[in-house]
C-alpha cells in the first residue's frame, strides 16, 4: 500500500497514460493519510524525492553505499571494543573533524553527520567546545 502512496512519482508518464482516467482521478482525490501504515512510513514519504534522486544517480548511489558501510563499520568496531567511550574521548578531535568535513562536503546537517558516525549531536558540540588546560592535573579548564 505504501508504494501506491506516491504512484505518480514512481510511474513513468507512459505508464500513467495507460491507467484508466477514473483510477487517476481517485488517486488525486484520495488522502494519503487514509492508508494503513501511514504513520510508520511518514518519514520515508517525506524523503521520497531525495531517496529517488539518490537511487537514480549511479555516483550518488555508490557514494551513499560507501558512507553507509563506513558508518556501519565504524559503529560495529566501537560497539565491540570494550571501553568505547574512552576511545571516543581519546580520538574526539579526529571524529569531530570527520563530522565537520562530512557535513561540509556532503551538504548535510551536523546532526545527520553525527548520526552517520554513530555519535550524538550533544556529544559532538560538547567535545568541539571543550577547553583543555595543560596546567591542570586533569587537563580540564573550569570557568
Amino acid at each position: 500500500m505504501i508504494i501506491l502512496m506516491y504512484h505518480s512519482n514512481m510511474l513513468t508518464p507512459e505508464q500513467l497514460k495507460t491507467l484508466p482516467r477514473t483510477t487517476r482521478n481517485n488517486w488525486r482525490n484520495f488522502s494519503h493519510k487514509d492508508y494503513d501504515g501511514y504513520e510508520i512510513a511518514k518519514d520515508y514519504i517525506a524523503d521520497f524525492d531525495e531517496i529517488k534522486e539518490v537511487l537514480t544517480n549511479k555516483h550518488l548511489k555508490q557514494g551513499m553505499r560507501m558512507m553507509c558501510s563506513l558508518s556501519a563499520g565504524y559503529r560495529g568496531i566501537l560497539d565491540k571494543v570494550q571501553g568505547s567511550k574512552k576511545l571516543l574521548r581519546e580520538y574526539s578531535k579526529d571524529i569531530i573533524f570527520s563530522i565537520e568535513s562530512l557535513a561540509k562536503q556532503g551538504n548535510l546537517q551536523v546532526s545527520e553527520s553525527c548520526r552517520l558516525l554513530g555519535v550524538s549531536r550533544d556529544w559532538f558540540y560538547r567535545q568541539r567546545n571543550k577547553k583543555l588546560c595543560s596546567k591542570s592535573l586533569i587537563e580540564k579548564c573550569f570557568r
